[in-house]
């Protein structure tokens, strides 16, 4: 199933807090045993986030920082260990 995942995808990303996020074309993680990759529907953004990321806030962030928490997709690759993932099937992530 990995072999149907795209080499790169787009991602919002975090290199430094004076430039600020930039959407990049990254490349496409491959799943491993414990692991599954998911393809990102809707992912959640805090009120206070940006504070963070600007540097207002005193929290150690490491850069680059590929921005995600929360988020609702689908499974796009299961890890090769996976019993109960299936592609296609809806997620929550933690």
């Amino acid at each position: 199933m990995a072999g149907d995942l795209p080499t790169h995808h787009r991602a919002l990303v975090l290199e430094n807090k004076e430039a600020g996020f930039q959407v990049k074309q990254v490349p496409t993680p491959q799943p491993i045993h414990g692991s599954t990759v998911v393809h990102i529907l809707s992912a959640g953004v805090l009120s206070y986030h940006r504070e963070i990321y600007n540097g207002q806030k005193p929290y150690s962030i490491p850069l680059p920082l590929v921005r995600g928490m929360s988020a609702i997709g689908r499974i796009a690759a299961p890890g090769p260990d996976a019993t109960l993932l299936k592609p296609g099937q809806l997620v929550y992530v933690d």
